[in-house]
């Protein structure tokens, strides 16, 4: 989604880049140029994202 408005993150730390998305996905929200729905599902699909990476940071 964020490449739609030309945005590429990538930080070399996995857990670093997902929060810079979703920041990125906020600021898109907060400006007007995301619908709820779909900041909502960015959000969602983040944070399972961020489980993940912090699951695997335990093993």
């Amino acid at each position: 989604m964020l490449k739609r408005f030309g945005i590429y993150t990538y930080t070399g730390n996995r857990k670093d880049d997902i929060e810079l998305m979703r920041l990125e996905v906020k600021d898109l929200f907060d400006s007007g140029l995301l619908l709820k729905e779909d900041y909502l599902r960015a959000v969602l699909i983040l944070s399972g994202e961020s489980s993940k990476e912090s699951s695997n940071v335990r093993k």
